[in-house]
C-alpha cells in the first residue's frame, strides 16, 4: 500500500505545482492596469465561435473593428 500513497502524494504535488505555475504566469496580466490587446482579440473570436459564426470570416472583421 505504500506505493499507492506515494502516487497520491506525487499527484497532489503535481496539481499544486501546476496551480502555482498558472498563478505566477497569469499574475502580471491580472495586475496590468489596461486590457492586453491579444486577449481582447481572443475574446472577440471566442464569442463569435460560441454564437455560431465563422472565425476567419466573421471574427476577423469584428476583431479589427475593436482595435
Amino acid at each position: 500500500m505504500g506505493g499507492l500513497t506515494n502516487d497520491v502524494r506525487r499527484f497532489w504535488w503535481a496539481v499544486l505545482a501546476i496551480a502555482l505555475l498558472t498563478i505566477v504566469t497569469r499574475l502580471p496580466s491580472l495586475l496590468h492596469p489596461q486590457a492586453i490587446d491579444d486577449e481582447e482579440t481572443y475574446s472577440v473570436v471566442a464569442n463569435v465561435i460560441v454564437d455560431g459564426g465563422r472565425p476567419y470570416v466573421d471574427a476577423a472583421r469584428r476583431a479589427r473593428a475593436h482595435s
